[in-house]
């Protein structure tokens, strides 16, 4: 498959456009655990913390358990009733993370 063919499939272009537009409010995540290991918060661990300040107890041990972390962003970007707030908060989030990169051959964390 070409690139231009990926772009285009499904809701690729939607999302590749949304990225594009809002470049400021994105953070990434690196699977395979790199994230964690260079201070960042895992995909949950982010989940948890953000839960602490839109959502009970009750419903947090909920999430926790099912691990359906897509409808646990959900609920709580719903639970908000602000998109932009929850993106805002990310970003507070991780402006307090210390990064641990260690520089190499090829950046890397350790």
């Amino acid at each position: 498959m070409k690139l231009s063919e990926l772009i285009n499939l499904r809701q690729n272009k939607k999302r590749l456009d949304s990225i594009r537009n809002n470049r400021r409010n994105i953070i990434p995540f690196v699977g395979a655990g790199i994230s964690a290991g260079c201070g960042l918060y895992t995909w949950p661990k982010l989940l948890d913390i953000l839960s602490s300040e839109y959502l009970t107890q009750k419903k947090r041990e909920e999430f926790a358990k099912t691990e359906d972390y897509f409808k646990y962003a959900e609920a709580i970007v719903s639970a908000s009733g602000n998109q932009d707030a929850v993106m805002r908060r990310i970003g507070e989030i991780f402006e307090d993370v210390d990064i641990h990169i260690w520089m190499n051959k090829v950046m890397s964390c350790p």
